[in-house]
C-alpha cells in the first residue's frame, strides 16, 4: 500500500481506491471512467516496496496517457 500512495503522489492522482474482492493477486490499476489500465499486478512476486514502485512509475513513463488519469485502484484479494 506505501508503494501505491507514494506513485499516486508522484503522478498527482486525486484519489486511490481500495477494493476487496476475489482476485488471485494485488493489482493496482489507474482509471479515468472510461478504461481501466493495468499498472502492477502481484501474480507470483515477493518484491518490496521500492521494487513496486519502482515498476508502477515505469508503466506510467511508458505510456504518456496513464498520466493523464487521475485515479489509481488497488485491488486486494
Amino acid at each position: 500500500m506505501q508503494a501505491v500512495v507514494e506513485a499516486a503522489e508522484a503522478i498527482g492522482v486525486d484519489r486511490i481506491v481500495m477494493r476487496r474482492g476475489n482476485v488471485y493477486s494485488t493489482g493496482v490499476y489507474v482509471d479515468n471512467g472510461r478504461e481501466k489500465s493495468l499498472l502492477y499486478n502481484d501474480w507470483d512476486r515477493d518484491w518490496d516496496r521500492k521494487k513496486i514502485y519502482d515498476s508502477i512509475m515505469a508503466s506510467v513513463r511508458s505510456s504518456p496517457s496513464l498520466s493523464q488519469k487521475r485515479r489509481l485502484i488497488l485491488t486486494l484479494s
